[in-house]
């Protein structure tokens, strides 16, 4: 009676163990660690854009997703998106490396781009939102992603920073990793981003800077 007894107690102490151990893992934090953003959007907000923007001539791609309002994996045909397609530049197998990506989609109307811009923006919290010109900004928090419960929660060695525009019927997304909350990598890729629209588009653009966007 006294095994039985003892083995019982022993089964009941391993349950109560996996349990506070099951507990601890489900208790750790699991949401990216926020910064304020180091961004520079005035090389966007200085260019003129067009009404309307029917295609982004010569502009780079990696990846065509939408061509002619049609899905180029699938074959669905849209009728908000006329084109989407990525660009990713310092692209490599390696995880630690730090790149820029674009998104961009163009579509057939206003209102269909700003559909787009709200629904991809709510992911990331937002730091600020700016209307200028015409142009809708907005800057996300920087995030520090972690690794999983099982894994300790820890913060991950890298950053990711991201900035939404609306561009009448364009909307862009960019979004860059760093190693380094306080680097200038999410600037330099807004920069770069206008200079390909600038050449792909013939604008004028001052590339000037103004303290109200920074």
């Amino acid at each position: 009676m006294r095994w039985v007894m003892a083995d019982k107690l022993v089964s009941v102490m391993i349950v109560i163990c996996l349990l506070l151990v099951s507990g601890c893992v489900y208790f750790r934090p699991r949401s990216p660690i926020k910064y304020k953003p180091n961004y520079d959007i005035s090389p966007i907000m200085a260019l003129k854009f067009p009404e309307r923007i029917d295609t982004l001539p010569g502009f780079p791609k990696t990846k065509i997703i939408v061509e002619n309002g049609i899905n180029k994996g699938t074959g669905t045909k849209y009728k908000d998106i006329k084109e989407w397609f990525n660009l990713r530049i310092d692209q490599t197998n390696y995880e630690w490396v730090e790149w820029s990506e674009y998104m961009i989609i163009v579509c057939y109307s206003e209102e269909d781009a700003k559909k787009e811009y709200e629904c991809w923006k709510q992911f990331v919290p937002v730091f600020r939102e700016i209307t200028e010109n015409g142009i809708t900004a907005c800057i996300h928090y920087t995030k520090q992603p972690r690794a999983d419960p099982e894994g300790g929660s820890g913060p991950m060695g890298y950053y990711i920073s991201q900035a939404d525009f609306l561009i009448h019927n364009l909307y862009i997304r960019v979004q860059t990793r760093n190693c380094s909350p306080k680097r200038d990598k999410l600037s330099d890729a807004i920069k770069e981003l206008a200079r390909m629209l600038s050449e792909s588009l013939n604008l004028n653009n001052s590339l000037s800077t103004t303290n109200s966007l920074k």
